[in-house]
């Protein structure tokens, strides 16, 4: 049950770090992380921080949609299981009568 939020907040956030490199690249801040250079600290934290949040905000949405599925399945399965109570004791009763 937690583990969707979790997904969510978490590849919410690395995509916001993507987006700060981004503008610290371009506006100069903290050059020494050598913004832009294929070697660099600021690179592999660009890259990962993307890699990471393109990759969980799906498994969120994967996670989303099979406890949903869950969820109808068991409303279906409770209201079949309901209905057949419902048959079996309007048949007892019709008997009886």
């Amino acid at each position: 049950m937690i583990v969707g939020p979790v997904l969510l907040l978490f590849g919410s956030a690395c995509l916001i770090v993507v987006v700060l490199t981004h503008v610290a690249e371009a506006f100069h801040i903290l050059p020494a992380m050598g913004w832009g250079l294929p070697s660099s600290v600021g690179h592999y934290l660009d890259l990962a921080s993307a890699i990471l949040g393109c990759a969980l905000l799906p498994l969120d949405f994967v996670e989303i949609i099979l406890t949903r599925r869950k969820k109808v399945k068991l409303r279906y399965y409770r209201r079949v299981k309901a209905s057949k109570i419902f048959t079996l004791l309007a048949a007892r009763n019709a008997l009886q009568l």
